[in-house]
């Protein structure tokens, strides 16, 4: 909701070209505040030493190594199934996008979309 109040205030700033938030909001003690950082005086100022950072110093970065074998693009194509391999046996339900059938000799279940069969299904839902 306080989301939704973000957007629509945000909404109304643009509209009417208003810099300021149209909602008001009860402060709670220490919610979303920073804690006040004391300034510092001339004198104060003047004795401190500024020191000059090199690169090498802050440089606690990984180096990324760039590798052809990647989870997302992996080398070699042993993931792939040639599509010769798979034995479709009896149809088993119906998923989201077509038919499920069962693998063949525990290859692997899978789904199998087939336009005539979902048009024969859709036809036969409608005429009922």
């Amino acid at each position: 909701a306080e989301n939704m109040a973000d957007l629509i205030d945000g909404y109304c700033r643009l509209v009417n070209g208003a810099s300021q938030s149209f909602i008001i909001r009860p402060q709670k003690e220490g919610e979303r505040a920073l804690p006040s950082i004391p300034k510092l005086a001339n004198s104060e100022k003047q004795g401190m030493r500024t020191h000059a950072v090199s690169v090498s110093e802050t440089d606690d970065y990984a180096e990324i190594i760039d590798e052809e074998d990647t989870y997302t693009m992996p080398s070699t194509r042993d993931y792939e199934i040639q599509r010769e391999r798979i034995e479709l046996g009896r149809c088993i339900g119906e998923g989201q996008f077509g038919d499920v059938h069962q693998g063949g000799p525990g290859l692997l279940n899978l789904k199998l979309s087939s336009a005539q069969s979902w048009r024969k299904r859709r036809l036969s839902k409608k005429s009922a």
